[in-house]
C-alpha cells in the first residue's frame, strides 16, 4: 500500500469486514474501504479507495465488522460506525460518522487495550478489569444473561479477581488472558471456538488453557501462543 501512507512509519494495522485502519508512529490514523455507516470515522459516508487521514494522538486501533475503536494516549476510547446493539457504548443505535468518545462508565478508567468484534466491543483497563458492550446474544460479553449492553459493563463473573492483560473479540465470542498465562473464553461455541469440549455456549468466562502468552479470536476460531515450544514425535 503506497498511496498516502508510503512515507509513514506504520506501527499497527487492523482489518474489519470491509474496511482497514493504519496507525503510524506519530499517533495518526488512516483508513480505507467501506464507509457506508461511518466505519472510517471520516465525516460523510463515501467509501475511501486509498488510506485517508482520520484522527491523531492514538495508540491503538481495532476494526469490527461495521464499527471501529480508537484508544488515545490518555486512556480514552473513541468509536465510530454502526451502533446497533450498543457496540459503540451508547444507547440509541444509529451511526457515529466521526470518532466519538465513549464516556459512560469508563470515562474515568485508564483503558490500555481495546477489541472490536462483529457486534460487540471489549475494553481493558490498567487494573486488569474488563468491560464489554454491544450484542450479548451468545454470552460474548461474559454476563449470565443474554441482554445487550448499551454501555460498557464490568465483566465480574469468574475473571473479576484476575489480572487480565489481553483481550480479543471474535465474531460472537471473546477471549481473555491473565497475567499468569491462563486463558478464559465465553460466547458462541458452535464450532468449538471456545476451546471447550462440546459445542455449548458459555455465558461467563470459562478457564480453557494455561501457559499462554498471546491470544487471537477469529470469526469462528481461536488461536493461542504458548510460552514453551511444543515437541512432537
Amino acid at each position: 500500500i503506497t498511496s498516502n501512507i508510503q512515507n509513514c512509519n506504520i506501527v499497527a494495522i487492523s482489518g474489519g469486514y470491509g474496511h482497514s485502519l493504519f496507525l503510524d508512529s506519530t499517533g495518526k490514523v488512516y483508513g480505507c474501504g467501506i464507509n457506508s455507516s461511518g466505519h472510517l470515522g471520516i465525516s460523510g459516508t463515501n467509501n475511501k479507495l486509498v488510506p485517508t487521514y482520520i484522527t491523531s494522538n492514538i495508540v491503538a486501533i481495532s476494526c469490527g465488522t461495521n464499527h471501529s475503536l480508537f484508544l488515545d494516549s490518555m486512556g480514552k476510547v473513541y468509536g465510530c460506525g454502526y451502533n446497533g446493539n450498543g457496540r459503540l457504548g451508547s444507547s440509541g443505535g444509529g451511526v457515529k460518522l466521526i470518532p466519538t468518545q465513549i464516556t459512560s462508565t469508563i470515562v474515568d478508567c485508564n483503558i490500555v487495550a481495546i477489541s472490536a468484534g462483529d457486534a460487540h466491543s471489549l475494553f481493558l483497563d490498567s487494573t486488569g478489569k474488563v468491560y464489554g458492550c454491544g450484542n450479548n446474544a451468545n454470552g460474548q460479553l461474559g454476563t449470565p444473561e443474554f441482554d445487550d449492553k448499551l454501555i460498557p459493563t464490568l465483566i465480574n463473573s469468574n475473571i473479576q479477581n484476575c489480572n487480565i492483560v489481553a483481550i480479543s473479540c471474535g465474531n460472537s465470542h471473546s477471549l481473555f488472558l491473565d497475567s499468569t498465562g491462563k486463558v478464559y473464553s465465553c460466547g458462541d461455541n458452535t464450532d468449538g471456538q471456545l476451546g471447550i469440549s462440546g459445542t455449548d455456549n458459555k455465558l461467563t468466562p470459562t478457564l480453557i488453557n494455561s501457559n499462554i502468552v498471546a491470544i487471537s479470536a477469529g470469526r469462528y476460531h481461536s488461536i493461542f501462543i504458548t510460552s514453551t515450544v511444543q515437541q512432537t514425535t
